[in-house]
């Protein structure tokens, strides 16, 4: 029960961060959640600038892990991304000292990924 009062709050918490009167107006809020480890995983990111396919943006990444709560965190990134029509490249840097935003648990240093899509 404790494992989905957890899930539940995390998926509150980032899909009610950007409303319309917030100062993240125009964030994208994004959440997943994996079985059977309890896994939710969501981030909120505000774009800052955008050039020719490159952009650059400010988010919070928060990974509430239900099985083992030593894996959780919420910490601030730096979003760096590439994108084309139908692909994309993006990294995440941890910026564990952005002030006003908490650092907890341990985060990654360095996310990187990838989309492809199949037309």
């Amino acid at each position: 029960m404790r494992k989905l009062a957890a899930l539940l709050t995390a998926i509150a918490l980032c899909s009610g961060v950007a409303s319309a009167s917030s100062p993240l107006s125009g964030a994208v809020v994004a959440c997943s959640a994996g079985w059977p480890s309890w896994t939710v995983g969501c981030y909120v990111e505000r774009p800052v600038v955008s050039l020719a396919g490159f952009s650059a943006a400010v988010g919070v990444d928060a990974r509430v892990v239900g099985s083992d709560l030593s894996d959780s965190h919420l910490a601030p990134y730096l979003l760096l991304a590439y994108d084309e029509d139908t692909w994309g490249l993006w990294a995440q840097v941890a910026l564990p000292r952005l002030q006003g935003v908490p650092l907890l648990g341990n985060p990654d240093t360095f996310i990187v990924g990838m989309r492809y899509e199949v037309r």
